[in-house]
């Protein structure tokens, strides 16, 4: 789907996110692009996900964002509706991004940290996880379990791989 920013903007179709991690992606790029809420909020603190969770479509009106769930956009509107999901799959080429702009991102984009002794769990943005725990006669240090789960993502090494257990 050539330049699909612009063609959302121009209200060719509606935009359904089937995840939080979608949710947050897609209100990630329309900052980039300086699409906002159709109320005061930046998209960036705020998706409204929790309110239709997979059935939430969001659609411009007027410049500006709204959110509805994916039957309104269906039986009411009569509205084409994209799956999120699709939409990455056109992101990858350059041709037809070109004029949108993109955050560049990697495998080390955190969504969520979370300290649970004696497991620290890190949440990416690519909706996988990476669990380190304590070995039996090690304490517990977040912070040495934060960087080996965040050295096991960016390096594909295991701890037992790395020589520390």
């Amino acid at each position: 789907m050539e330049n699909w920013i612009e063609k959302f903007k121009n209200g060719d179709f509606v935009i359904n996110c089937e995840t939080e991690a979608e949710a947050n992606k897609l209100m990630e790029i329309l900052a980039l692009n300086e699409i906002g809420w159709h109320r005061i909020g930046d998209t960036k603190e705020k998706n409204n996900f929790e309110h239709y969770m997979s059935e939430t479509c969001y659609n411009i009106e007027n410049d500006r964002l709204w959110y509805a769930n994916i039957d309104y956009y269906i039986d009411e509107e009569h509205r084409k509706v994209v799956k999120f999901s699709e939409l990455k799959k056109h992101t990858t080429n350059k041709k037809e991004n070109k004029n949108m702009k993109t955050k560049k991102t990697t495998k080390t984009n955190i969504y969520q940290t979370i300290y649970n002794p004696p497991a620290t769990i890190i949440m990416w943005t690519d909706e996988t996880k990476t669990v380190v725990k304590t070995s039996a006669n090690d304490d517990y240090d977040p912070v040495f379990g934060f960087l080996m789960a965040y050295f096991q993502k960016n390096s594909g090494m295991t701890k037992t791989q790395v020589g520390l257990s």
